[in-house]
């Protein structure tokens, strides 16, 4: 149940990293007058979070794996 529990997460990973980017970026845009482009550059690195904790919780996954068949 666990290991499914954790590849579920992965989606909601892959998708809130990029909202939680933009956003943050877009308020910076707004409220703070920066430049348009720090909001693209808020989606991006939220991309990259998203996709560096997904590749944490695979090898998790993986490990769990591999200490299941070792037993």
């Amino acid at each position: 149940m666990r290991q499914m529990g954790l590849a579920l997460s992965i989606p909601g990973l892959l998708l809130s990293g990029p909202l939680v980017g933009y956003g943050l970026g877009w308020l910076a845009t707004t409220y703070l007058k920066w430049p348009a482009w720090v909001a693209g550059v808020g989606l991006v690195l939220g991309l990259v979070s998203g996709i560096r904790e997904s590749i944490l919780v695979i090898r998790k996954l993986s490990r769990d794996a591999e200490q299941k068949n070792d037993k």
